[in-house]
């Protein structure tokens, strides 16, 4: 018997190779690779890994974009995109 019904899809992800700047809470930048994308979240291959659990910024063309790091496992990390704070 399968559970199809209650079977949430996930967002379609794709691959890029796109270079980034992790930006910790204390100003250190780190440099990372976006290599894929989806609707919620991200995965970087990045040269300082951050901890599961940590907000930082992701900085690109699109300027700083807030992240929460879930899971980070070597040189690679995965996340989601969180709301920016309106002022």
């Amino acid at each position: 018997m399968t559970h199809a019904a209650n079977y949430e899809s996930r967002p379609s992800r794709f691959r890029i190779d796109h270079p980034a700047l992790l930006v910790r809470t204390d100003g250190v930048e780190s440099p990372a690779t976006i290599t894929n994308i989806s609707q919620n979240g991200f995965r970087l291959k990045v040269a300082n890994p951050p901890t599961a659990g940590e907000r930082v910024l992701l900085r690109g063309e699109l300027g700083d974009i807030p992240i929460e790091i879930r899971w980070a496992v070597g040189s690679g990390a995965g996340g989601v995109f969180l709301q920016p704070k309106n002022d």
